[in-house]
């Protein structure tokens, strides 16, 4: 890409947008141009992290009043283990989408709406899963944060977004087969994405099996360990937030659901 080739993914021998929708990447092939190493990409994502960070810290800053308590906030996150085996382990878009979704919360929180929405579009262009959390975290801003116009309007954008990238872009990139890329981690659920939806709802037993298995209940402790003693003082609203975590969590691929490597992001964000 940063010899502006055709973007082609030898390893899954297909167009790299019919894999992930993963538009970032065009970005950070300029960086990678002037300076061809791995190591751009390590800094890139330490940058990013850095980045990830300051946002956070103030996010914090607001909702706790407290310097010492955000600052323990982001030490615990920057320690997390989880946060060094995906820095270093792989290099995924996933990072990226972990700081913009970390500077959109950190503009809504000040009330810079703008803001807000221009990182929540940035957020998009990492991957095709990053509306569902958008989505699921614009109805908390309903019916937990009353604020009604930006949670319907996060809400709104992230379905059509999201339909649009999976049911359209991706396809097309993929010789028109309509094919939900993530849709085969959960076919216990069923064959399409929408007898998934379904009979996660119809059969919830099925969904309660996964939660429960064994590697679900090591993946939460590792995840939420860190953290618990910020949880016990939290509100009930804390668990409403962290339904996105539901996302991965119910995958039968064993890197996902037990959130190894860049998949870990998403979900750390929500915890936090």
């Amino acid at each position: 890409m940063s010899e502006g080739l055709y973007p082609y993914a030898t390893i899954f021998q297909k167009h790299y947008l019919a894999d992930h929708w993963w538009p970032i990447f065009w970005f950070l092939s300029l960086p990678y141009k002037l300076f061809p190493s791995p190591l751009t990409i390590l800094f890139l994502n330490l940058i990013g992290f850095f980045v990830a960070l300051v946002a956070m810290f103030l996010l914090f800053l607001k909702k706790t009043q407290h310097k010492f308590l955000a600052f323990a906030l982001c030490v615990n996150l920057a320690l997390h283990p989880y946060v060094q085996m995906a820095l270093v382990g792989r290099s995924n878009s996933d990072i990226y989408s972990f700081v913009f979704i970390s500077l959109a919360f950190c503009f809504y929180s000040y009330k810079k709406y703008i803001g807000y929405f221009i990182f929540l579009g940035a957020a998009f262009l990492c991957k095709e899963d990053v509306p569902l959390y958008f989505a699921a975290a614009g109805l908390w801003l309903v019916f937990i944060e009353k604020n009604r116009k930006i949670g319907w309007a996060t809400f709104g954008i992230s379905v059509i977004y999201f339909i649009g990238v999976t049911k359209f872009l991706m396809p097309h990139y993929n010789d028109s087969v309509s094919l939900m890329n993530f849709s085969r981690y959960y076919d216990y659920l069923g064959s399409s994405i929408d007898e998934i939806i379904l009979n996660a709802f119809m059969k919830p037993w099925l969904v309660v099996g996964q939660i429960f298995s064994f590697s679900s209940i090591i993946s939460l402790i590792f995840l939420f360990g860190p953290v618990l003693g910020f949880i016990i003082f939290s509100g009930s609203s804390f668990w409403l937030l962290c339904v996105p975590i539901l996302i991965k969590l119910l995958a039968i691929r064993s890197d996902m659901a037990m959130f190894a490597k860049h998949h870990v992001w998403h979900p750390l964000f929500f915890i936090y």
